[in-house]
């Protein structure tokens, strides 16, 4: 909803109209596009729609190319059955695959991408000898990037892990030229020649220190009174005002804010080494903030603490809403006729999530940690028992490379975090089918 107020200049919780680098500006264009072609029929409305309209037809294709793939690189029918079920089935693949919002984008280009590495994998780097191949991956590459402003970073690790298990010097320096071309777009194109030629503001550094914030709120919120007086103008200075007393455990947007201020900046360095001296003499203050941030990927729900916040929803279930925001009439959509029923959906929705026998299916935990966990393990043991190669291994390429990024994120329990594990729940099948893959011969084994 904040793209869509920045693409029509009006002031939201990010800029008082300007566009910001906070969400991905690729992915804004995308959605002012759209709500543009609506205005100009007459209807916003109407330009989301063929909003969702498009974003689910990609998603479509783009998982029944999945599936192909899973057959054409040797996964058992059974397999390539039950992926095909899950995707069709699983509910919280068709509400993200038909979202506006930034993750409903960056997961078509995702998956695709994952593919190309999974590829190369299984080739040892043959499917790279052409210029097309280098070009498609290089593009996907770049779309992951524009589409998810951890994209870059989810690039360069999955490529790395790639050249580990690919042959040959020529695969290896196309890898690494994909992961540059990248970064350089990223990091120097975009914010040094686009944002400013397009008076497009930088997205604030809060994001990146979010944890750091949280930290420092529970430390003065505990130990104030033992710090001193420097330290503690040092945290006030970076931190929302009263932040000590707006912690909340769950989030950390209380604590951060959405906007990076001049002062803000002059007090980062200071913060810093004022967050990391503090770290030594408060160990378990720190851990403690960390861990109630990211409980929610690897503990089941505590339903009486989240029902005491969150006033009946369970939010570290694969829970999302699907009624309209608050906010959506500012943007000049109109409010639904059937807002009953949407609200019907978020309840039917919280039923599913309460009933004992679906609980470990849609608890996040389930997909960011155990799943992966246990796919890890098998791939552990077969390597080791030599039913596996490592190019087999790599199949796991795309869930290693998301992972790392759950567990810097500020939320696992609350509704919003759950856009940080839907990837993992979009690429669990691909593993899980791909270990169905009969043996291959034993020159491609490790040790041979």
């Amino acid at each position: 909803m904040q793209q869509v107020l920045q693409w029509e200049g009006k002031s939201n919780a990010i800029t008082s109209g300007a566009w910001s680098d906070q969400h991905p500006v690729f992915d804004t264009l995308i959605f002012g596009l759209f709500y543009q072609i609506g205005d100009w029929v007459g209807s916003p409305a109407f330009g989301v729609a063929l909003y969702t309209t498009a974003i689910t037809a990609t998603s479509i294709a783009v998982l029944v190319y999945v599936v192909r793939y899973l057959a054409r690189s040797g996964a058992s029918r059974r397999a390539c059955l039950l992926a095909y079920g899950f995707f069709c089935l699983f509910p919280l693949v068709p509400i993200y695959a038909m979202a506006m919002v930034k993750d409903a984008v960056f997961l078509p280009c995702f998956l695709l991408f994952s593919v190309q590495c999974l590829e190369a994998a299984r080739t040892r780097g043959a499917n790279l000898a052409t210029p097309k191949a280098w070009i498609l991956i290089s593009i996907l590459a770049l779309l992951v990037s524009l589409t998810k402003k951890t994209g870059i970073y989810t690039v360069t690790i999955a490529c790395i892990l790639t050249m580990l298990v690919v042959a040959g010097r020529k695969a290896r320096l196309r890898l690494a030229g994909t992961v540059l071309a990248s970064a350089i777009i990223m990091f120097l194109m975009l914010p040094g020649i686009l944002f400013p030629l397009c008076h497009i503001e930088a997205g604030g550094k809060q994001e990146m220190i979010a944890i750091p914030l949280q930290q420092s709120a529970l430390l003065l919120k505990e130990h104030g009174d033992e710090l001193s007086q420097a330290d503690r103008d040092v945290f006030e200075g970076i931190l929302e005002p009263d932040a000590a007393n707006k912690f909340f455990w769950p989030a950390v947007d209380p604590i951060k804010g959405t906007h990076w201020t001049a002062q803000r900046e002059q007090s980062l360095k200071p913060f810093l080494r004022t967050w990391l001296r503090n770290g030594v003499k408060y160990p378990t203050t720190y851990l403690r903030a960390y861990f109630l941030l990211e409980q929610g990927w690897v503990a089941m729900p505590n339903q009486a603490a989240y029902e005491s916040i969150y006033s009946g929803m369970r939010p570290a279930y694969v829970y999302t809403r699907a009624s309209l925001a608050p906010n959506a009439s500012d943007s000049g959509l109109p409010v639904s006729s059937h807002a009953l029923f949407y609200s019907g959906l978020d309840q039917g929705f919280t039923w599913l999530n309460e009933q004992f026998f679906l609980q470990p299916w849609f608890c996040r935990a389930f997909w960011a940690t155990w799943l992966p966990f246990m796919q890890c393990y098998l791939a552990v043991r077969r390597l080791r028992a030599r039913t596996m190669s490592w190019n087999q291994a790599a199949w796991l390429i795309p869930m290693l490379a998301t992972v790392p990024f759950l567990w810097i994120s500020g939320s696992s329990v609350s509704y919003e975090g759950m856009r940080y594990v839907i990837p993992m729940v979009f690429i669990a099948p691909i593993g899980c089918a791909l270990f169905t893959v009969e043996r291959e011969n034993r020159a491609l084994r490790v040790g041979d």
